[in-house]
């Protein structure tokens, strides 16, 4: 059963990653064609300078969930080198559980925070495109890297409880 979620989490990330990627690929292209078009054509993309940030926003939020499923966050092993291993592996399921906790406040923030654009009907400067979507995207994939936390929290716990390898 959870190996089934683990895969389904792990495809989702994957999924999140290669569209952050995208997004910042396409928004290089475009700051490089404004740059052009600005200097030898006095033309201005105005969509890069408008919605660049909104789109570099989503990106960095669709890179959160595989980076948290391969632990490619810093991690500290003072524990475990000088300590017992067991108390190295409590360690970092509390890490877990925090970070864990950080990623729910910090969706549910954003998600709160797009509300708020709602509301106030703020738009971006040149093009007028509500902004409020976009941020509201950015917390949907901070609640799909809290979910795919969970799983990593899931795992650090049973790791408190293997035998500790000999080396």
């Amino acid at each position: 059963m959870f190996s089934r979620v683990e895969r389904t989490a792990t495809i989702v990330a994957q999924v999140l990653a290669v569209l952050g990627l995208v997004l910042l690929v396409s928004f290089a292209a475009g700051t490089l064609a404004d740059g052009v078009l600005r200097r030898f054509a006095g033309r201005p993309i105005d969509a890069v300078r408008d919605l660049g940030g909104l789109i570099v926003a989503i990106a960095v939020a669709c890179c959160f969930p595989l980076a948290l499923l391969q632990r490619a966050n810093i991690t500290i092993k003072f524990v475990s080198e000088f300590v017992s291993v067991r108390a190295g592996r409590v360690f970092d399921a509390l890490a877990s559980v925090i970070v864990f906790v950080i990623l729910v406040l910090v969706a549910r923030q954003f998600f709160i925070y797009a509300g708020q654009l709602v509301v106030s009907g703020d738009m971006t400067t040149m093009l007028s495109v509500r902004v409020a979507p976009f941020w509201f995207v950015v917390s949907g994939v901070l609640w799909i890297a809290a979910a795919t936390q969970a799983t990593v929290v899931v795992q650090a716990i049973a790791a408190t409880r293997a035998p500790a390898a000999h080396s």
